[in-house]
């Protein structure tokens, strides 16, 4: 019995740390070289989670509707930040952006000429920065967004 306890131990660890390596060499760009790339492609996704969040609420007229998620995101990895935008219904989206202090900006714009955008995940490209904060936001067609923006992280 204490042998089962002991070899079943001794295997979490090493699953673990193989998953933890193999998404390290899967990745295809580190630092400022990940700029303006797709975070998904790269694999810096991989690795990622989120270090700001905020609700996407609209207010029209008196009616207060929660759309989803607006979100940062880090990859330790490969050192960059991104917006992400995990909406649960259809919502009319102009534009997504990352932008980081230094004024550089990541923007995602909807395709189609009603910028409709159903329920999904969208993301903008990577901005390198591991100083240097960054903040979500995103404008909606309408103008109706209460809230549409997280922290700046």
């Amino acid at each position: 019995m204490i042998a089962c306890i002991l070899s079943a131990a001794l295997v979490v660890p090493t699953t673990v740390h193989a998953q933890t390596h193999v998404s390290a060499n899967n990745v295809t760009c580190w630092g400022d070289w990940c700029s303006g790339k797709n975070p998904q492609d790269t694999h810096c996704a991989d690795d990622a989670t989120t270090i700001a969040e905020a609700d996407v609420v609209t207010k029209y007229p008196d009616v207060t509707t929660n759309y989803g998620k607006l979100e940062v995101r880090w990859s330790p990895t490969c050192k960059t930040k991104w917006a992400r935008l995990s909406l649960t219904k259809e919502m009319i989206v102009t534009y997504l952006t990352a932008t980081q202090d230094s004024g550089y900006e990541q923007t995602w714009h909807t395709s189609g000429s009603d910028n409709t955008s159903g329920a999904g995940v969208f993301y903008t490209n990577m901005i390198y920065s591991p100083i240097l904060r960054v903040y979500a936001h995103l404008v909606d067609a309408d103008a109706y967004c209460d809230v549409c923006a997280t922290n700046w992280v």
